[in-house]
């Protein structure tokens, strides 16, 4: 098969490192011939993609004051590849052209994130693709609400799975307690301002611990200032953006993943931190969070802003090596079995096959629907750029001005 994936770039996200595992998967089977192609920017991890052996594809000449002409543009590459299968990842500019797509390329878009306007774009031209993936059962059946006449499939992400040996020589039980944040450090999506309350009451409580903090993002500045007014400013190592063998080093050498999150897809991080036998204490999501953690099995559910939870719950722990050390085999167990990319990746294979062989057809031919479909874009994607400078531009302007607060 050729297969593409397309996304708007390959950043360090969670959406670009399912695309990278899923990629490495795919093409690891003798019979595919895979590519990923970004229409925005190419992104950090292009470069990594390329190292490894996969085909990358940037599509040049994006511009969001003409996004119309532009998707053109990447409809003509998409058509001059020639590829069986096409998976969409979020990219607005391929979901609204695939009425120029011939009927019989496979066309499934991937809902990654539990988001409106994830789900906009994931669900626009509904009549032009086969069959759309979810990531997990929430994502799924907001979709299926959604578009009632159309098959939506849960098909968790892979993560990888360090070897039993691997496992084995993790990091112990021990004092200090190692504290563990990885993705955007981004209040609005992440919830990372509630971190140093959070570690605040960890001080009080008296729990000897160190924190390690993974991302970048545009409200570290604003985190690094409430760290330091609560005190604890000098307990917390901010490591930037990693590759993935230096964050699974890292979850291997931590007790405890701290996930606060407002909303969420499939978070990686939590089957990853699973997968290192780090349990994940987890703002409970349902239909997300829940469906990868049982709680007080394999990590800790914690209702959403909860900080004294989160606090309660890492201090039980600090006081519990017993207890941690199953639920850090016990989180080994579930990865392995549930959330591999063995797992993911067959499940796509096969799905591939069902959707060439006609399991999931188009309700009529394409070429009967207008070649654009605007309801992939919105007014803010004209100016999408412009508008996130001025955002940021007061908001650093707001922080710098902002006066400490007293504890």
């Amino acid at each position: 098969m050729r297969i593409a994936l397309v996304s708007q770039w390959m950043i360090q996200g969670g959406v670009e490192v399912f695309i990278l595992r899923l990629a490495k998967y795919l093409s690891s089977q003798s019979d595919n011939d895979v590519s990923i192609i970004t229409t925005v920017k190419k992104g950090r991890l292009f470069n990594h993609c390329e190292a490894l052996g996969i085909s990358c594809e940037f599509i040049a000449g994006f511009d969001w004051s003409i996004p119309v002409l532009y998707a053109n543009k990447v409809a003509s590459h998409l058509i001059n590849g020639k590829y069986d299968v096409i998976l969409l990842n979020h990219d607005r500019f391929s979901q609204s052209i695939l009425a120029r797509l011939p009927d019989n390329v496979a066309v499934i878009p991937v809902i990654h994130n539990d988001h409106p306007s994830v789900y906009r774009v994931g669900c626009a031209n509904e009549k032009c693709w086969n069959v759309a993936i979810a990531v997990s059962p929430k994502t799924r059946n907001i979709v299926q609400d959604l578009l009632v006449d159309r098959k939506v499939i849960c098909i968790p992400n892979g993560v990888d799975i360090p070897s039993v040996d691997a496992f084995s020589k993790r990091q112990s039980f021990s004092s200090p307690l190692q504290l563990l944040y990885v993705g955007r450090l981004e209040h609005r999506h992440k919830g990372v301002l509630y971190i140093p309350d959070i570690l605040h009451q960890c001080i009080t409580l008296g729990i000897d611990f160190s924190m390690t903090i993974v991302g970048d993002g545009e409200d570290k500045q604003l985190l690094q200032r409430e760290l330091a007014i609560v005190g604890v400013l000098d307990r917390v190592d901010f490591r930037g953006l990693l590759l993935q063998d230096q964050v699974y080093q890292l979850m291997l050498s931590s007790h405890i993943l701290l996930m606060p999150s407002h909303y969420e897809g499939l978070p990686l991080v939590l089957s990853e931190s699973q997968a290192c036998g780090c349990v994940p204490i987890a703002s409970l999501l349902p239909g997300i969070s829940d469906f990868v953690i049982t709680n007080n099995e394999d990590g800790f559910l914690i209702g959403i802003g909860d900080t004294t939870g989160f606090a309660d719950t890492i201090y039980k722990l600090s006081k519990d090596a017993d207890t941690w050390y199953q639920m850090s085999q016990a989180s080994y167990n579930n990865a392995k079995l549930r959330f591999s990319i063995e797992v993911m990746g067959e499940a796509y294979s096969q799905l591939f096959i069902r959707v060439l062989n006609g399991e999931y057809p188009l309700s009529q031919s394409r070429n009967a629907f207008p070649y654009l479909d605007y309801n992939a874009f919105t007014s803010r994607d004209y100016s999408f750029e412009f508008l996130r400078k001025i955002e940021l531009l007061f908001r650093n302007k707001y922080n710098s001005k902002k006066m400490p607060r007293k504890i």
